[in-house]
């Protein structure tokens, strides 16, 4: 297979969780179109074709159910992506009869005899233990949001973003390590990897956008304080070319012409919000390239020399620097109808606009050990009697490096089933 994902949900209708739709968490908003419309990759191409007939005719149908849907029911019914994945998962929980309790956080695992008995929770205010007959699966969603744990783990710690839940803050791992288990040491990373800028709203929460689309896209380059490219922008590794190089925040450049077509960061393709998004400082904004490194501070002639390398290596489709789009997990998310390279084009005249962009993560990659029934193993090595780990609490299958997008995912799935199937026999 020469595209796609280790995992793509396909999507999925809310309103088949009937009374329950409102209790599933609701997708983040800097993730979708104005409004909370939820757009899936696979919509992707459609929208590169617009307003091309058959192309308009399905986001059409797409907007349409989402104007209904939400002044039905508040939000959107049709579900894509990861919230499809929760959609159809929680379903299949109601559905199998389990207890859920929401806002439960675990405080503490409980050993008796040395063999994982249950948990101690704070579940309505109140400190309660819950008894495991057979044992405890932890899938608390790793560590990103625990500031300590990222100190320990992740490169520029202080700089680094992640896309992550604010309420992933490791207390799986905690209660993991804290009755024996082991940390993973020898990955080749402890994160997946991702491009992230972020904007602060007027209520406080803090924007996080992940790159995964624009930098892709032709004309778009991202430079370091001299001005100078670092990396091949389309790469699902870009954010170790930050590390190795310590162009930690950097910028990515793309005039105003393909910031209309392909968006940068919180501005979408059409550039509705830009003027919106420059006013609050996310985006800055210059005529001239000399104009855009003063407000950005970098290099202008670094900058200037480097726009001119882009421009004259796009007559030929080739990056004579870092190869971008040279393969094909490169050009996924390209622009197909730009030839002869779907990643790589000149940045072109101005005006330009720039977003300061940080390295961050989608998920968390170093856990705590399991075997291959994903029992959480010990100091000595063995499993600790009655406790398993799944997804992002167990050490990466991959340990830690990325063969393809949704590379955790997948395995999340996988690991989850292998446990529950463990636990039961």
């Amino acid at each position: 297979m020469h595209e796609g994902r280790l995992l793509a949900p396909a999507e999925y209708d809310g309103k088949q969780l009937g009374p329950h739709f409102d209790s599933l968490s609701k997708p983040r908003q800097e993730f979708n179109a104005p409004g909370g419309m939820m757009i899936d990759l696979f919509d992707l191409p459609y929208i590169a074709r617009l307003p091309r007939p058959g192309a308009l005719w399905h986001m059409a149908k797409i907007a349409i159910r989402f104007a209904r849907d939400k002044k039905k029911l508040g939000r959107g019914s049709r579900l894509t992506m990861g919230t499809a994945l929760m959609g159809r998962l929680y379903r299949s929980v109601l559905d199998a009869g389990a207890d859920l309790y929401a806002d439960a956080q675990v405080e503490q695992l409980l050993v008796e005899g040395g063999r994982v008995t249950g948990v101690v929770a704070t579940i309505g205010g109140k400190e309660t233990q819950v008894l495991a007959s057979k044992g405890v699966i932890l899938a608390a969603g790793g560590f990103s949001a625990n500031e300590q744990m990222r100190k320990e783990y992740i490169p520029f710690a202080e700089q680094h973003v992640s896309i992550l839940p604010y309420e992933n803050t490791g207390d799986g791992i905690k209660a993991a390590t804290a009755s024996g288990a082991v940390m993973g040491a020898d990955n080749h990373a402890n994160a997946v990897w991702a491009v992230v800028s972020k904007r602060k709203r007027d209520d406080g929460y803090v924007e996080r956008y992940a790159h995964l689309i624009d930098m892709s896209k032709p004309g778009c380059i991202a430079v370091g304080d001299d001005g100078k490219r670092f990396g091949n922008e389309a790469s699902v590794h870009f954010v170790e070319d930050m590390h190795l190089t310590g162009n930690v925040p950097s910028w990515i450049i793309s005039n105003a012409k393909n910031v209309k077509k392909y968006g940068l960061g919180l501005s979408l393709p059409g550039g509705g919000n830009t003027k919106k998004l420059v006013t609050s400082g996310y985006l800055k904004t210059g005529k001239t390239l000399a104009e855009l490194a003063a407000q950005i501070g970098v290099d202008a002639a670094g900058l200037e020399a480097t726009a001119a390398k882009v421009n004259a290596d796009a007559a030929t489709g080739k990056d004579s620097a870092f190869g971008k789009g040279d393969t094909l997990i490169d050009q996924e998310i390209g622009d197909p109808n730009h030839a002869p390279n779907p990643c790589f084009g000149p940045v072109g005249d101005g005006p330009y606009y720039a977003v300061q962009i940080f390295p961050g993560d989608g998920s968390t990659t170093v856990g705590v050990k399991i075997d291959s029934q994903c029992r959480v193993k010990g100091e000595d090595g063995k499993p600790i009697p009655g406790l398993w780990a799944a997804g992002l609490d167990a050490n990466s299958i991959w340990q830690g490096k990325s063969p393809a997008h949704g590379c955790n995912v997948g395995p999340a799935l996988v690991t989850g089933f292998i446990a529950g199937r463990s636990v039961a026999g």
